[in-house]
């Protein structure tokens, strides 16, 4: 979950994974919009890939709301309920969402399926920049040409 929610939080590292090719099966409808500065909340450069710390709570407030539940401690796996399908779709309902929607659109359509190594070692292979950071540093915006 943490390696997905990075391509979403830095969409030019989606972007450049796209046009790179590295993803060549996926293709864009329409370009995918980039703001190198857009980012709400930065991740941290963790030993298995880019993590924020406030995971466990976010997943603990989701479940207490109802909104989400928990299917295996083993493997992390959550489901929507009813009650958060609605609030989904009620949030999708609003034009501010729509760009974040059409970014998990396109992760889940070219990486939802991988395995969080397989995201860990592609993270850590093609971006150099977050490769050699020192653990615990802070993964500040990437621009497009950096990305």
């Amino acid at each position: 979950m943490a390696k997905l929610d990075f391509f979403l939080r830095y969409p030019a590292a989606l972007k450049k994974a796209i046009e790179s090719g590295l993803l060549g099966h996926v293709q864009l409808e329409e370009p995918l919009s980039v703001d190198g500065n857009s980012i709400e909340s930065r991740m941290i450069r963790y030993r298995y890939g880019p993590w924020d710390p406030r995971y466990p709570f976010v997943i603990a407030f989701l479940q207490s709301l109802g909104l989400i539940q928990i299917q295996s401690k083993e493997t992390e796996a959550y489901k929507l309920t009813q009650r958060g399908e609605q609030a989904v779709l009620e949030l999708l309902a609003e034009d501010s969402f729509r760009s974040l929607d059409a970014r998990c659109q396109i992760v889940n359509k070219a990486l939802g399926q991988w395995k969080g190594t397989q995201l860990k070692n592609f993270i850590y292979q093609h971006f150099d920049e977050i490769a050699q950071m020192p653990l615990g540093q802070t993964i500040d915006n990437m621009k497009e040409q950096n990305a």
